[in-house]
């Protein structure tokens, strides 16, 4: 990213990376509901409490999130737990656009000299 920006704005928008990548993880989950052997996955991300000062963040990674008992065929998505972890995802993605547009907005003004 630009040095105009800090770190704040790097950050947020790598979590819109992330919710957009775990969106599609979760879409691919839904698409699959009744796919035979198809296990449900999710996207994770590793939050090591030991990361150096200004080491990059860990890549997340693919899980199998269990949803529970395995249907007919080995199918194991439950469409309702899938349906909560978009909503919880979505919610996420609109928190951080909502940051990410208020830090602009914030930039914005001390450009302009109103700040």
């Amino acid at each position: 990213m630009i040095s105009l920006f800090d770190s704040a704005v790097t950050a947020l928008a790598r979590g819109l990376t992330f919710a957009s990548q775990r969106h599609d993880v979760l879409a691919q989950n839904l698409a699959n509901v009744e796919t035979p052997g198809y296990r449900a996955r999710d996207l994770v991300r590793d939050e090591p409490s030991d990361m150096a000062a200004g080491a990059a963040p860990p890549l997340p990674r693919v899980t199998y999130s269990a949803d529970g008992i395995q249907g007919i065929g080995g199918n194991d998505v439950d469409l309702e737990r899938q349906m909560g972890r978009i909503a919880e995802n979505t919610l996420l993605q609109h928190t951080l656009v909502q940051l990410l547009s208020s830090q602009f907005a914030s930039l914005k003004q001390v450009i302009s000299g109103r700040v």
